[in-house]
């Protein structure tokens, strides 16, 4: 959760990030980060990089999404 506090203070404009608490089917919990960059993919992937480099991620599902 530290980390996750200091990602989304020094995140930029274009980041928006979020987090919660949740149960997997299994019953096991787990911290979930949720995160979109409003950008081009060029200018996202390193202020998302962070997040990918962080811990180790049961699921990711980070990719570039074109809006139009």
């Amino acid at each position: 959760m530290r980390f996750y506090d200091k990602f989304s203070r020094e995140a930029p404009d274009g980041a928006s990030v979020d987090a919660a608490l949740v149960t997997l089917p299994s019953g096991d919990r787990a911290f979930s980060i949720s995160a979109c960059y409003v950008g081009s993919p060029e200018a996202g992937e390193p202020v998302i990089a962070p997040l990918m480099k962080f811990g180790s991620p049961i699921d990711s599902r980070l990719q570039a999404i074109p809006y139009l």
